[in-house]
């Protein structure tokens, strides 16, 4: 099985085999704190999408991205940021450069 990603920055990425992970987490049990974390973290931008998505404005589906990405805006790709938010390129320009 393969899986895409996609990084907006230099990154290692790091494959870990069931059996090693669980000898980690027995290991290191703070590390379980972190990985529900992370998982909360993940489910919490999943219906922050779904919340951005169903807004019927273009103007406030990209307000919305902007205020929650705001510290992030400069290292994401405009064009990565447009299909986040389900808006053709132009379009999300003109509205991004108006709410700057």
């Amino acid at each position: 099985m393969h899986h895409y990603l996609k990084a907006c920055i230099e990154s290692e990425l790091y494959h870990i085999h069931l059996e090693d992970l669980i000898q980690l987490g027995l290991k290191f049990p703070e590390l379980k704190a972190i990985y529900f974390s992370l998982c909360a973290e993940y489910d919490e931008g999943q219906e922050f999408k779904t919340l951005v998505l169903e807004e019927k404005s273009a103007q406030q589906r990209v307000a919305l991205l902007m205020h929650r990405y705001k510290a992030q805006l400069n290292f994401i790709a405009k064009k990565d940021l447009s299909n986040y938010v389900n808006l053709n390129y132009d379009h999300f320009c003109m509205i991004y450069a108006k709410l700057l």
